[in-house]
């Protein structure tokens, strides 16, 4: 496995789909992720669910290891973990795309949505609210130590910002409602 991961831009990855290029599109977000927005043509595979076996099975293509496949995911940050587990299992013609979702959309390269409900971030931030109105609340009325846990929210979202990680958010995601069944998106043209 080589230490340096392949990248490949969304401009791009976007140009190879177009014109019909042999190639595989992973999205490796969480399916409630990638039911708000998704790249037209991509399959969902959760980084958690990763690994060369699966791949194959999800995009039905036994000569996998000769197409290439791009990884795609919100940042980019999922897709360099997911990249670097199937370098070990031994698939080769992989590549990120740079930036994930986030700079596909600043691109305004076309992307589909099949879900309705909240994104995950929503999700967070309403939840994050909640639990700060509750902790303000107990202060005032009961007893100002709990306006220390004001701060420790904080500092969890300050370590949610430096390392891209948001435990909350994570849990979020393994709600009944966000377990949708992964699926492919539909196939262009």
């Amino acid at each position: 496995m080589t230490n340096s991961i392949q990248q490949i831009s969304p401009q791009d990855a976007h140009r190879r789909l177009q014109t019909g290029q042999r190639v595989h599109l992973v999205d490796v977000r969480s399916p409630s992720e990638f039911a708000d927005g998704y790249v037209e043509g991509s399959v969902s595979l959760p980084l958690d669910q990763l690994d060369v076996a699966r791949l194959q099975r999800r995009v039905a293509d036994p000569k996998l290891k000769q197409t290439p496949v791009y990884l795609i995911c919100a940042s980019g940050v999922r897709s360099e973990q997911a990249y670097r587990q199937l370098a070990e299992q031994g698939l080769e013609q992989i590549a990120v795309v740079t930036g994930g979702t986030q700079a596909w959309r600043s691109e305004r390269l076309p992307m589909g949505k099949t879900g309705s409900g909240w994104s995950l971030e929503r999700q967070t931030q309403v939840a994050l609210g909640v639990m700060l109105l509750a902790v303000l609340a107990k202060g005032l009325l009961l007893h100002p130590v709990f306006l220390a846990l004001i701060g420790a929210v904080a500092l969890g979202l300050i370590w949610a910002g430096v390392s891209a990680r948001c435990s909350l958010t994570a849990l979020i995601a393994r709600m009944p409602w966000n377990q949708r069944q992964a699926g492919n998106a539909p196939a262009n043209g």
